[in-house]
């Protein structure tokens, strides 16, 4: 089951170099070595969030 592995979540952002210092500030989540510049993956515990920079309009769009 699902609930017994470890999980990765993706998440798209407009721009990462404004999204980074959320994502280690402020949620407190370790970076992991990336030689892509738009993409960056963080340590949460045992799982991984994988943070990509997107100009689709999911990426763009102001959240309420």
């Amino acid at each position: 089951m699902l609930g017994d592995q470890d999980a990765q979540a993706t998440v798209a952002v407009k721009d990462l170099k404004v999204a980074r210092p959320f994502y280690e500030e402020v949620l407190g989540l370790k970076p992991l070595p990336s030689d892509q510049p738009s993409v960056q993956a963080f340590q949460a515990g045992q799982s991984l969030v994988l943070v990509y920079e997107s100009s689709s309009p999911a990426a763009t769009r102001p959240r309420c």
